[in-house]
């Protein structure tokens, strides 16, 4: 996400701009769900398919499903790292009797977060960009190809070639002793 000049202030970049827009918003959840699609790089249907008993606080890991509740979009089931920041979002989250992790419909996540981007002044940018924005991020962490693929979720390789960015001035600094 870019930086976009303003008034005389200082420039706020996008994600500054969406993650006040969504934590403004009159639902409480969108805000953490943003910055957890972030931090995770998962599907939007994984995340609202997240239940308190896919989460383990301790291990710092997540099982992942669809919004159906049984599989992701590529019809798998995985076991994932959560980051030490992800997991300060979901210990503030009160639990559910119902069990879900975050309580809101996909459909209104969708709507209240199309809203959010429009309220940021972004063009453009949807929930999945999300995930690209993330992956990216992930692949800092997890430098081997084939552990960043398992923690996203990525069918193969040329899949998860599609999410990551990256500049040569990052791949030239990885180089530098």
């Amino acid at each position: 996400m870019a930086s976009a000049p303003t008034d005389g202030l200082p420039a706020k970049s996008e994600e500054e701009r969406l993650l006040a827009a969504c934590d403004n918003d009159t639902n409480r959840w969108l805000g953490p769900i943003v910055r957890f699609a972030i931090l995770s790089a998962m599907r939007q249907g994984e995340i609202v398919g997240l239940r308190w008993s896919d989460i383990d606080l301790e291990k710092h890991t997540s099982v992942v499903r669809g919004a159906a509740g049984t599989v992701t979009k590529n019809g798998q089931v995985r076991e994932v790292p959560l980051l030490p920041t992800a997991i300060r979002i979901l210990e503030r989250i009160p639990r559910s009797e119902e069990g879900w992790v975050f309580r809101i419909d996909q459909n209104v996540l969708k709507m209240r977060y199309r809203r959010a981007v429009a309220r940021a002044g972004i063009v453009g940018l949807t929930f999945h960009d999300l995930r690209h924005i993330g992956t990216s991020r992930l692949a800092k962490i997890y430098t081997n190809p084939l552990d960043l693929k398992r923690v996203t979720g990525h069918k193969d390789l040329k899949s998860l070639d599609r999410y990551y960015h990256t500049t040569a001035e990052e791949l030239a600094a990885r180089l530098k002793p």
